[in-house]
């Protein structure tokens, strides 16, 4: 017997020709939902934080960093020759969060030898100007990580690949929002 992965298969399986519209936008609609939530979690003083980065043109981009770790997180997934389980999904996101998470330790020790840097050679670097938002939007992403990840556990039902894709799409429009204001 062959065996049946989605809703979708199990309509054609029964001999329905096509998966009911209805499902398709009760699926669109729970998808607006986890759209509207991760953008809740990213709003607020961590939003204005990014601007302040953006529009000085600072290395360091929060929306990037959280969006390649998401795109990395995807990429393991479409590579998974089994259907992605909740359990499967925790794993992962324990991988990130062991191999992906920035080490304080280090960003600090970065830090410093700028100033030691900027100190000894005479020169300004723009960085050392906004390491009061870095260091806000540094100590928040494990925060903000954690939300998003419950957002995705909380909409898994509705095709995992089709809400990672949904979290990229809003990564992007906020990365371009903290750019245009």
């Amino acid at each position: 017997m062959k065996l049946i992965r989605s809703s979708k298969n199990i309509y054609i399986a029964l001999g329905f020709p096509h998966f009911p519209r209805y499902l398709y936008e009760i699926r669109i609609m729970k998808l607006k939902n986890f759209e509207a939530e991760v953008r809740k979690v990213l709003q607020g003083e961590f939003m204005k934080r990014c601007q302040n980065l953006k529009s000085s043109n600072v290395i360091f981009n929060p929306f990037f960093y959280i969006l390649f770790t998401r795109i990395v997180e995807l990429f393991v997934i479409e590579e998974e020759r089994n259907e992605v389980n909740k359990v499967t999904l925790e794993e992962l996101f324990y991988s990130r969060k062991s191999t992906l998470q920035i080490d304080y330790s280090i960003l600090i020790e970065i830090f410093r030898r700028i100033e030691w840097w900027k100190s000894r050679e005479n020169k300004q670097y723009l960085i050392s100007e906004h390491m009061e938002d870095i260091l806000y939007v540094v100590y928040r992403i494990g925060d903000i990580q954690d939300k998003i990840d419950e957002c995705i556990l909380k909409y898994f039902d509705y095709g995992v690949k089709d809400v990672y894709y949904t979290l990229i799409k809003v990564l992007i429009e906020l990365d371009d929002e903290a750019r245009n204001q």
